[in-house]
């Protein structure tokens, strides 16, 4: 088993060029989920008596603390990457 997996290769992701901006395909299809999400949980919630802006709220905070998250577990898991200067 592990020389079939030796085998899988790897392909980075395209990007998508428009003019001077270049666009990762992996993040905008991230960030089309998101969207998608937002919106079927805002429509969900509207079922239930909670407003639209309460739940893009939610979604906007959400984002930022999973951004945030996600930043600093790669620093806990990459300290040996981390590099300090000495002035």
């Amino acid at each position: 088993m592990t020389g079939l997996l030796s085998v899988i290769p790897y392909y980075t992701f395209p990007s998508i060029g428009i003019g001077p901006i270049h666009l990762r395909t992996f993040g905008f299809v991230v960030a089309i989920g998101v969207l998608v999400g937002a919106w079927l949980a805002a429509r969900y919630g509207e079922e239930y008596g909670i407003p639209r802006d309460t739940t893009y709220a939610l979604a906007m905070r959400m984002v930022v603390c999973g951004v945030i998250g996600a930043r600093l577990t790669w620093v806990i898991s990459h300290t040996d990457q981390i590099h300090s200067r000495s002035t």
